[in-house]
């Protein structure tokens, strides 16, 4: 959060509240004590319970509408706000600014003068109030919020046209807030193509958008990281729909189906799911229908470390490994949709960028089928678990962690390639290393440029003339004297 600022007034001075960080990342404090928003979300300033502001020269601005104590620096203005522009509004008055553009969505995404802008200021108004719950918890103020917001953009998304054309629009960098907004747009327009009725769309929406109430207070970057978590990370993944569904069923009055989606997007009818392990009959319809919504939107959203698959790579992968995984009915539904280019985004020709000329659909760079696994979060090894089970909870010393088993000097040259798609920009690369030696749990080779640590490989073993392939993390990175890089990679089974 930002620190307490103060503004001075005709009063003296009064401490401004607090903006949310979600807010603080799209603000331009060029001029301090004023948050830079679009015009068109603020609709006509007289109506406006706050004064608004524009930025005169570098370090000042005037007010558009005056009302209120001025801040330094201010001066007046009388001209009317263009469409366009910007204005400021200050630190002070960011939730009433907040209650005025949610108590508007409705009518931004009704204004069809604007084109698409209204689906971009759309998004970024749903995704700035769900980043307020995600810094802090989903109290009941905020979940009333956020159930408003949700009935205007169900009611709105009645108009099939509006709906395909803002999921088009959909963002496509991850983050837990972009990320449930394209959900519930998802969801939404899969509930349609199954015929569920339009009657309960305000509640599926608001419970679409909450699905992953858990993760609140929990940083982005546990999301985002690459190739298998550590214990401590998996465990805060596994837990975080029970965490919402705790904190969401003590919310007076809040629909149970809500709660019961916060709970188990994350289960699988095959009972391999997290965080109960229910199977198929213990499964509810919107339960389903948000973990399908939910993995299609993570695959074909961009990560830090790897790119978004296209609608149709997304949708193929997810039916070669829906059987368990996912409800078949959702499966399906969502294939349909992408034969039909609904769930293409407006960059995307129609689903042909998705697979270069010359390889089948959900094939990897170098011709191996990709999977979910390897564009998922990877549970931690078991022997990173048990690596730290030692009397008086205390870890052995790193060198012995590297030594649990017996390593032997082997000289021989083997065939590394990348597991996860898109994982780097060499993810299409096959290439030949040294081995230097080689145990039970992993092993050492030689290259001539790093790797990065996470990162998930397939190393062809030389057997007998035959030869194997063995899958292993790498965990280890060091550059030697001579500028080659010793690597260390860990063997998930016995080689």
């Amino acid at each position: 959060m930002l620190d307490r600022q103060r503004q001075a007034g005709d009063g003296g001075d009064r401490p401004t509240a607090q903006v949310p960080e979600c807010a603080a990342a799209e603000a331009d404090f060029v001029i301090g004590g004023y948050l830079a928003v679009p015009a068109v979300l603020l609709g006509e300033t007289a109506r406006l319970r706050f004064p608004v502001w524009r930025k005169q020269g570098e370090s000042r601005v005037a007010r558009v509408r005056p009302a209120g104590p001025a801040g330094p620096g201010a001066a007046e203005a009388s001209e009317s706000a263009g469409p366009s522009e910007m204005l400021y509004v200050a630190l002070g008055d960011y939730y009433l600014y907040r209650r005025q553009v949610e108590s508007r969505l409705g009518l931004l995404l009704g204004d069809a003068a604007l084109g698409d802008r209204r689906f971009e200021l759309a998004h970024l108004v749903v995704a700035q109030l769900l980043g307020e719950m995600l810094e802090s918890w989903p109290g009941p103020e905020l979940v009333e919020r956020i159930e408003r917001v949700a009935g205007q953009v169900a009611e709105c998304c009645r108009d099939d046209a509006l709906l395909r054309r803002w999921l088009s629009l959909r963002a496509e960098a991850y983050s837990t807030a972009r990320h449930s907004v394209n959900v519930c747009l998802l969801g939404l327009l899969l509930a349609r193509s199954l015929g569920w009725a339009d009657t309960d769309g305000p509640v599926l929406a608001a419970a679409l958008l909450l699905h992953d109430s858990g993760k609140a207070g929990v940083q982005d970057a546990i999301w985002e990281r690459e190739g298998r978590l550590r214990p401590g990370d998996w465990d805060l993944v596994r837990q975080h729909p029970a965490r919402g569904a705790a904190w969401l069923v003590h919310v007076s009055g809040l629909d149970g189906r809500i709660v019961k989606v916060a709970a188990r997007h994350h289960e699988q009818p095959n009972g391999h799911g997290y965080p109960g392990g229910l199977m198929s009959g213990d499964l509810d319809p919107w339960s389903r229908l948000c973990a399908a919504a939910d993995t299609f939107d993570r695959l074909s959203s961009s990560r830090s470390f790897r790119g978004a698959l296209t609608a149709r790579q997304a949708a193929t992968m997810m039916r070669a490994g829906a059987i368990g995984r996912f409800d078949r009915e959702m499966v399906d539904g969502l294939t349909r949709l992408m034969l039909d280019g609904a769930l293409d985004r407006a960059n995307e020709a129609g689903g042909a960028a998705a697979a270069p000329a010359g390889r089948p659909d959900g094939e990897s760079e170098g011709g191996d089928p990709a999977t979910l696994e390897s564009y998922l979060p990877l549970p931690p090894l078991k022997a990173d678990v048990r690596l730290d089970e030692r009397p008086g909870g205390q870890p052995p010393p790193r060198h012995q962690q590297r030594r649990r088993f017996s390593r032997h000097p082997y000289s021989m040259c083997c065939r590394v390639s990348y597991l996860r798609a898109g994982a780097t920009s060499q993810a299409h690369i096959s290439f030949w290393v040294t081995a230097v030696d080689l145990s039970r749990g992993g092993m050492q080779f030689v290259h001539d440029s790093s790797m990065p640590l996470g990162e998930l490989v397939s190393i062809f073993l030389p057997d007998g003339g035959r030869g194997r392939h063995v899958r292993a993390m790498i965990v280890r990175c060091r550059r030697g004297a001579g500028g080659a890089c010793f690597i260390a990679a860990r063997f998930d089974c016995d080689p």
